[in-house]
């Protein structure tokens, strides 16, 4: 619709549509034009109608920048998790640990849980404690509530409503949580206080292991990140998450734990 040819007396055009048939708003003095009362009543309210859209559509835009920053910027958060009523179990790649321990402690360090499941009123909760090299804590999840450091103890982290995944200072993924449907898919990197290492994850995008090294000694495998980064230009992508649903949907081993598996061994 053609903007109104009258000039303010700000010296400004004025910014109302113009009335149709004419070059000229619902403003009498503009132009001084004849026309009727619901002619210049529909105008006016045509053109405030506009404004209100105009100012709706900004504060959206506005609001949406604001919410999306505020994500970026989250250090602690939620990931859902699948509904079950069965024994606990989690996903470490293409193997299934079944839980049948009350406590749920799937991996430990001398005692103390390194990580642990439970069902609590049909949900499967996750809690766990990463740390680096030197004993400082990385990432924690709480009954999938986690929380992370800041750089530079982290490098990057990218997450979604159903997944988490932290990349230690190195680069490399140390925590990756992600709720795959029918299960939860956990993989992290343990350092031990004996010094020793230890990686449980996928590997190869077919299997999964768990690996263990003597200080000092790096790592063989890595665990491959599913989400994308840098995560200030990728935020909230992590295509992976299909590549982990489709390992723990295949035919795949199932290892019943009775009690945890003591991952930090003194010697």
């Amino acid at each position: 619709m053609p903007q109104c040819k009258a000039i303010t007396k700000d010296g400004e055009q004025c910014r109302n549509n113009s009335i149709p048939g004419t070059g000229f708003c619902y403003i009498s003095s503009h132009g001084q034009i004849q026309k009727t009362f619901w002619q210049r009543f529909f105008n006016r309210v045509l053109n405030e109608m506009r404004m209100v859209s105009v100012s709706l559509l900004l504060f959206a835009i506005s609001y949406c920048w604001r919410a999306h920053d505020k994500k970026l910027a989250a250090t602690s958060g939620v990931i859902s998790s699948p509904m079950q009523s069965t024994a606990a179990s989690i996903s470490v790649g293409s193997a299934e640990y079944q839980m049948l321990s009350k406590d749920g402690v799937v991996f430990d360090e001398g005692g103390d849980p390194l990580l642990s499941i439970r069902v609590l009123n049909g949900k499967l909760l996750v809690t766990t404690h990463v740390r680096d090299a030197s004993g400082g804590l990385i990432a924690e999840m709480n009954d999938n509530e986690w929380k992370h450091q800041n750089e530079p103890t982290i490098f990057d982290r990218n997450y979604t409503k159903d997944a988490l995944e932290i990349r230690d200072n190195a680069g490399r993924v140390a925590l990756q949580v992600a709720n795959v449907g029918n299960t939860i898919d956990v993989a992290a990197i343990f350092h031990c206080k004996n010094g020793r290492t230890y990686m449980s994850g996928p590997i190869g995008g077919v299997g999964s292991a768990i690996e263990m090294r003597p200080p000092g000694e790096a790592l063989k495998y890595e665990i491959f990140p599913i989400c994308d980064y840098p995560s200030d230009q990728h935020f909230g992508s992590c295509p992976g998450i299909e590549r982990l649903k489709q390992m723990t949907a295949r035919s795949h081993a199932i290892y019943p734990l009775y009690f945890p598996i003591h991952l930090c061994l003194q010697k």
